[in-house]
């Protein structure tokens, strides 16, 4: 059911228990949105026979008599155990394959390398522009671009601290932290020197990097699209005219829809449209 906005951790949460999950008004999804999830596979589960349907799930849920919870039972009398066996399997191996950070870190490099003109992902590395604290999207991003790229991923000004061991912790961490918090090993400088020493060392790299040419690509997460200029990211980020003769090219992640933008040097490109990825 949409809350504030249709996607949700919760929906990949139930996924990653083994669960079925039963998503009410799926049918109103728009076609864009929550691209990647097996919207199909779902709207065949629900539909199955003996499955309660959305209509009766809604006035139950919208009922204050007594014993509701019965109307979301499943009329196993009519139930196809066979067929909803036959969709767990195929929702399990859809989410181990397309829904965890490492299919999000390798969709987004395969869109970087499609990209008209090309950007070849080389030694230069990319650099992941964010913010250091963890919103769902471009922290599973930034999780999923580490075990692609490893140490050919920078991120500007910091880390996301929070992802990594020595934060295992924290207890400030949004949601609790639950599925991203401390599940990257502690590397580099942060594994021998103190905090806010290795993050003074880390954006001085970064920054020497930037001004000599040391990145393929910069992403920056981006929930709008307001920075179209390149010369507009010297105000937020610091980066200015050199990313055009350096031929480092900059991209923007649409941290709600997962969109791709490519940023010519002067003004904003064209949007990828997301690879389709419904299930048949």
């Amino acid at each position: 059911m949409q809350k504030g906005g249709w996607d949700c951790f919760r929906h990949y949460e139930i996924l990653a228990n083994g669960c079925v999950p039963s998503f009410l008004g799926i049918d109103d999804i728009p076609p864009l949105t929550m691209h990647t999830f097996p919207k199909e596979l779902v709207q065949q589960a629900m539909r199955l026979p003996g499955v309660p349907t959305e209509e009766s799930v809604i006035n139950a849920l919208a009922s204050t008599a007594q014993h509701t919870a019965d109307l979301f039972q499943i009329d196993f009398s009519v139930f196809n155990k066979t067929a909803y066996c036959k969709l767990r399997r195929q929702l399990m191996q859809y989410a181990r394959e397309r829904l965890t950070t490492r299919a999000l870190g390798e969709y987004v490099v395969e869109q970087i390398r499609s990209l008209r003109p090309p950007v070849p992902i080389s030694g230069r590395g990319v650099l992941l522009i964010t913010e250091p604290s963890v919103e769902y999207q471009s922290g599973l991003l930034y999780i999923g671009l580490v075990e692609i790229l490893g140490s050919k991923l920078f991120t500007y000004p910091y880390r996301k601290a929070i992802v990594h061991a020595d934060h295992r912790n924290d207890t400030k961490a949004y949601g609790r932290g639950f599925g991203f918090q401390g599940v990257l090993p502690t590397t580099g400088l942060y594994a021998d020197h103190a905090e806010e020493e290795a993050d003074h060392a880390y954006q001085t790299i970064v920054e020497y990097r930037l001004q000599n040419g040391g990145f393929d690509a910069i992403i920056v997460t981006n929930g709008g699209n307001e920075y179209c200029e390149v010369d507009l990211y010297q105000t937020k980020f610091g980066i200015g005219r050199q990313t055009r003769s350096l031929r480092t090219k900059v991209l923007e992640y649409r941290t709600r829809s997962g969109w791709l933008s490519y940023h010519g040097p002067t003004k904003c490109g064209r949007t990828l449209r997301p690879r389709d990825r419904e299930c048949p």
